[in-house]
């Protein structure tokens, strides 16, 4: 749980420094609504024409003022919340890894243990060994941030 909340702290500080230097605080309402619809449905591998479409604009105008809003593209910022949702679901749930791989819509549980890796350079089985470790280790918090 000490995780989890170190987690939670460390996206909402990041979260609040995401916004380009000199950007307004309104977000443009084509980027807010994709940016919406990817986080409610992360298991929906929308591309990038989907969800243009979605919010009427051009796909290359999208993909621009996305990045330009979000500072990533909307494949990174989905592939980047569904390892931020699969770290909390291996750190507060005992859902197995592949039913945790389908409800973030991965095809398979070796594909979604090949993405998990690739961004946070352990397998999920380990990460979830090391946190579960961690909170029952009453030292741990001394050791550092989570991983």
């Amino acid at each position: 749980m000490a995780c989890t909340a170190a987690l939670l702290v460390i996206e909402a500080s990041r979260l609040a420094q995401s916004r380009p230097p000199g950007r307004h605080l309104a977000m443009h309402p084509a980027v807010a609504t994709a940016k919406r619809r990817i986080e409610h449905r992360l298991a929906e591998g929308r591309t990038v024409d989907e969800l243009a479409a979605e919010v009427r604009l051009s796909p290359a105008h999208f993909a621009e003022l996305f990045r330009a809003e979000i500072g990533e593209p909307p494949a990174r910022y989905r592939t980047r919340l569904r390892t931020e949702r699969a770290r909390l679901l291996l750190a507060e749930t005992d859902l197995t890894i592949t039913a945790i791989a389908m409800d973030l819509g991965y095809s398979s549980s070796q594909h979604f243990a090949t993405a998990f890796r690739r961004e946070t350079d352990e397998t999920p089985s380990r990460y979830r060994r090391r946190v579960r470790q961690r909170d029952t280790d009453p030292g741990a918090g001394l050791r550092g941030p989570c991983r």
